[in-house]
């Protein structure tokens, strides 16, 4: 019968076309990258329940606990942000910035004592993006995380 052709085409043809409609949304799923993140501090207690929180958020966590080893991670990683600790071992968190500074313009938040105006100071001058004092609410982080990546996103002009 040639209606049942024409519908077995029809019908075919759909199918076709969900599947493709299908596969390139899945496509498109997959390659989304997440947002990279290095996180930086020897202790190890913080970076744990950070670690935990940002992985939860759906950020893709990388860490380091040296500061002498932190140029060559973010080198070899290239994160799409960096949270930074001022006391570090190895090389302190100040002239991490100044060097990170020196070679990219990567979404910087610092870390360090609340009361030491000085480090906040300081990082501010070295082009740190935020500064985030210890204690802190790793939900404040992640929202300042977003925060600090829609200043930096392109922004669509209206005519």
């Amino acid at each position: 019968n040639g209606n049942s052709c024409f519908q077995y085409q029809q019908h075919s043809f759909i199918e076709v076309y969900r599947s493709s409609a299908f596969s390139a949304q899945y496509n498109k799923n997959m390659t989304e990258k997440k947002i990279s993140i290095l996180l930086v501090d020897d202790d190890h207690g913080i970076v744990d329940s950070l670690l935990l929180y940002l992985q939860e958020s759906e950020f893709d966590v990388h860490t380091c606990f040296r500061g002498d080893e932190v140029i060559d991670k973010f080198r070899a990683l290239k994160p799409d942000v960096i949270i930074l600790d001022i006391n570090l071992p190895g090389q302190d968190g100040l002239t991490i910035l100044r060097t990170l500074r020196s070679e990219s313009t990567v979404p910087i938040l610092m870390l360090s004592a609340r009361d030491d105006q000085n480090n906040i100071n300081t990082s501010f001058e070295f082009e740190a993006d935020d500064y985030i004092g210890k204690p802190f609410s790793p939900k404040e982080v992640v929202m300042r995380i977003k925060a600090v990546l829609r200043r930096g996103a392109p922004k669509s002009t209206s005519e």
